[in-house]
């Protein structure tokens, strides 16, 4: 048996077998007391005059009380005794001790078997009522010593032991567990809460059913000390309606009824302090009706597609299914409650339930209140409000019809998630993602997948990875993939994370609703987004530009490596199959002409041209304005004349200056220039201005050329350094060459940002001619 000793640790005793042999232990290592406290007050309104003589009616101690008289209550102290048939009424007396071994002066009396009231146990509230024998709980009452004025409790800020002596002097204690602190309380309030109730043999306004939560709440109430009444006789008649403390009994519900209304139900609390306060309300009594037959079952696949901005379903069942006559169906319609109840268990056990309206559909799908045009009749709801699962369905209307059905509801059969087709190689996504600046590659999971707009991915998970151990996952965020490039040391063992199928699963719910939670498997494998194990498929070279001639003329011995690439193309990722730069590639010269609307081109004899040809106006408009007539070719004069109005709104180049409007008298003029100025030579400018060369793909780190024999290559190339991306015969050999060329193996080496090196072999030719 284990007894704390003054410490608080816990020592194995073995004790006698004897009638006094017990042991008491605290619930948990810290046990907190609370006890409310308050002086009474009087108050002098005649509302509280009068809910105070009908408390005290009711509860004639509270005439007794009077004004600063400290009131408490609570200050319940739990703990264990055993074996369970000691029993603590039995001249039992209790105390607390200090670890200084000081005995508080707080009172602790009147045991009760089991947990009564509320308290702290390891930052766990415990509210119970439970009185379980086999248990050995018991529950004292605590009162704290009053401080030297009377007027206030002392708290137990300290932990003590409780010490359990019974009549023979056999004394126990527990650890020191337990504080206790006083808590100070406001007026009463009495708040209105759920204003419906299910029906049941009695009904606890306090306490709240399956369904519903409490009708009232009393905070700062003296506890018990309330009146609850039903304000309305007439009510109270006719249902036959009795009250025990905060219960309602409803002795005459009527038959075939869903529901009644119970009028001006009202409780009336007095608090702590002496406050009263009262709340009133009418509440309904839902009483569920049976079923008396049953409806076909109905199987319903979540819908994907739109309807109004909504994802709407439908639940439908044949009116002649309701197997009524004419007159019956027509009062079945009239039924303004019509409405299906579904009702299920979640994961935690709970029973939950949802209701729907009724409606009744024409052969159109329209809602119709007409009873001969009825075909159909049901509800709908949006794929958000249901998860899939199996539900019991209640159909009633009123109290003349119900009938009860299984609804089966199933997530979307279509694909709502995928991988995009384009990243993936043999089944695999291929993960390029994006090289850091450092060691290590980043990606965003969800950019490989293609998801449905019902679908949310929530986190991608790492599959392969030890649950126990976030070191050993690739996944760094809820979507975010971190590798490195030359791989990590995880707990001693080497793992290679570049071109290494990995398992991964995509968490993601359907249609918004949190609990509809899915999965989706895939394999992902982290990529170079230009690393090609088939070299020569990635880089395309040109075999014509690949060989030269020995000869000092630096055009026929020069093989420029560069030029001979004919194209690098991506191997994996979404510019999959594109292009990219390997190199820095020239731009040549950006030229720029000017064309000076000031100056046109003239003949000899002051004629504007076109070409060589003379330019006329031929519009009658035109002509009478510029005054010529149309067998006359306009003169640089004229144009001059054009110009001086034009060059209020244009620049020299033909560009809108910032002058908005043109004036009504000069829009002819305007019109012209606009007409002509294409018709016309003008003087022009040309300029060129060197364009800096189109840099080479950033995912490009280098690239460089060597030669597979260097001292073969030697014999025939004035260097065989290769940094310069060129290769140059030498212009004479001493040596003769079998079929007048040689062939010299070169290789390219393509290093990339995942620090992936691509190797393309290829030939070069050397000849004598």
């Amino acid at each position: 048996m284990h007894i704390a000793d003054e410490t608080g640790k816990f020592q194995d005793v073995t004790l006698p077998a004897t009638s006094d042999s017990f042991t008491a232990e605290a619930l948990s290592q810290s046990i907190h007391v609370c006890l409310q406290e308050a002086k009474w007050k009087t108050f002098t309104d005649a509302a509280h005059k009068a809910r105070l003589a009908a408390l005290t009616k009711a509860f004639p101690e509270i005439a007794n009380y009077k004004k600063d008289d400290l009131m408490k209550q609570g200050g319940n102290l739990p703990v264990i005794i055993t074996p369970a048939n000691v029993e603590l009424t039995d001249d039992f007396s209790f105390s607390l001790q200090g670890i200084d071994g000081k005995v508080s002066g707080a009172v602790l009396s009147n045991p009760v078997k089991g947990l009564v009231g509320s308290y702290q146990q390891d930052e766990t509230s415990i509210i119970t009522r439970a009185a379980d024998e086999k248990a050995c709980l018991w529950t004292l009452s605590l009162e704290l010593e009053k401080n030297k004025k009377g007027d206030a409790y002392v708290d137990i800020t300290k932990p003590h032991s409780l010490v359990v002596e019974n009549a023979k002097g056999t004394a126990v204690r527990t650890a020191f567990a337990y504080t206790a602190s006083k808590q100070p309380v406001s007026n009463v309030v009495v708040s209105k809460e759920y204003s419906a109730a299910s029906y049941a043999d009695e009904i606890d306004v306090l306490v709240g059913d399956e369904k519903y939560g409490a009708l009232f709440t009393i905070t700062d109430g003296m506890n018990d000390h309330f009146i609850l009444e039903v304000a309305e006789p007439a009510d109270v008649e006719k249902y036959g309606i009795t009250v025990e403390g905060s219960k309602l009994k409803i002795a005459n519900y009527p038959a075939g009824v869903s529901g009644i209304w119970i009028r001006n139900v009202k409780l009336t609390a007095l608090g702590l302090n002496g406050s009263t306060d009262e709340a009133k309300q009418d509440i309904y009594v839902r009483k569920n009706i049976e079923a008396e037959s049953s409806l076909s079952d109905k199987v319903v696949t979540l819908t994907t597609t739109l309807t109004n901005g909504k994802y709407v379903n439908n639940v439908r069942w044949n009116v002649s299914e309701l197997n009524m006559s004419a007159v019956e169906l027509e009062a079945f319609m009239g039924q303004w409650n019509k409405q299906a109840e579904l009702k299920w268990t979640d994961e935690d056990d709970n029973e939950r339930n949802q209701y729907y309206n009724i409606s009744v559909y024409d052969k159109d799908g329209k809602v119709t209140s007409d009873y001969k045009a009825a075909v159909t009749f049901g509800f709908s709801f949006e794929s958000q409000e249901l998860l899939p699962m199996e539900y019991d369905v209640l159909v009633t209307a009123g109290s003349i019809y119900a009938a009860d059905a299984k609804l089966t509801v199933k997530n979307p059969t279509s694909t709502v998630i995928s991988l995009y087709s384009d990243l993936v190689k043999d089944n695999v996504l291929q993960i390029v993602g994006v090289p850091g600046t450092g060691d290590f590659v980043t990606y965003t999971m969800t950019d490989g997948l293609k998801v449905a707009k019902v679908a949310s991915v929530v986190e991608i998970v790492d599959m392969d990875a030890d649950p126990e151990d976030a070191n050993t996952s690739w996944m760094r965020s809820a979507t975010g993939l971190q590798v490195y490039k030359n791989g990590v040391e995880v707990n001693g063992v080497a793992m290679n994370q570049l071109y290494t199928v990995r398992n991964f699963k995509a968490v993601y719910t359907l249609f918004g609703n949190a609990e509809n939670t899915q999965e989706f498997e895939f394999q992902g494998e982290v990529v170079s987004g230009l690393y090609n194990a088939d070299a020569e498929k990635a880089i395309v070279l040109d075999a014509t530009k690949l060989s030269a001639i020995f000869s000092a003329d630096p055009k026929l011995n020069t093989i420029d490596l560069e030029a001979a690439v004919t194209k690098a193309i991506v191997a994996a990722g979404p510019d999959r199959d594109k292009t990219y730069e390997l190199f820095n590639v020239a731009q040549g010269d950006k030229v720029t002409t000017t064309t000076y609307y000031n100056e046109p081109k003239q003949s000899s004899n002051g004629n504007v041209i076109k070409g060589t040809s003379f330019v006329y106006v031929t519009e009658d408009l035109y002509v009478d304005k510029l005054g010529i007539d149309d067998e006359t070719a306009l003169t640089a004069a004229k144009w001059a004349e054009i110009w001086t109005v034009a060059s209020k709104y244009y620049d020299v180049t033909g560009k809108r200056n910032d002058v908005e409007d043109i004036e009504e008298a000069d829009q002819i003029m305007v019109d012209i220039f606009n007409a002509y100025k294409g018709k016309i030579d003008f003087k022009t400018e040309t300029t060129k201005e060197p364009q800096a060369p189109k840099a080479k793909d950033g995912r490009v780190r280098d690239v460089s050329f060597a030669f597979a024999d260097n001292a073969t290559a030697g014999k025939f190339v004035t260097t065989t350094d290769l940094s310069s991306h060129a290769i140059v015969a030498k212009s004479t050999i001493d040596e003769d060459i079998p079929n007048g060329k040689v062939v010299l193996a070169v290789k390219m080496i393509v290093e990339d940002q995942w620090g992936m090196k691509m190797v393309r072999n290829f030939n070069v030719t050397l000849k004598t001619k």
